[in-house]
């Protein structure tokens, strides 16, 4: 699902349909944030994103995201 949503987005910004601003990305349930760090091998999430916020109820989860990143 992160490939298809990466080459969307990369599909996106080389035909020039960019937004003027940096989208922001909110991982719903992203526990220990593997998304993320799978969304980076597919672009790069630093350059390409405002912000990227991980959301989970589990604040042992949040942790371990904070940790990694």
């Amino acid at each position: 699902m992160l490939a298809l949503v990466a080459a969307q987005v990369r599909y996106r910004s080389q035909a020039g349909h960019r937004e003027q601003k940096k989208p922001i990305w909110v991982d719903i349930g992203g526990g220990t944030g593997w998304n993320i760090e799978q969304m980076q091998q597919q672009l790069d999430v630093p350059s390409f994103f405002h912000a990227v916020y991980l959301v989970d109820l589990s604040t042992s989860l949040c942790e371990i995201a904070r940790k990694r990143f």
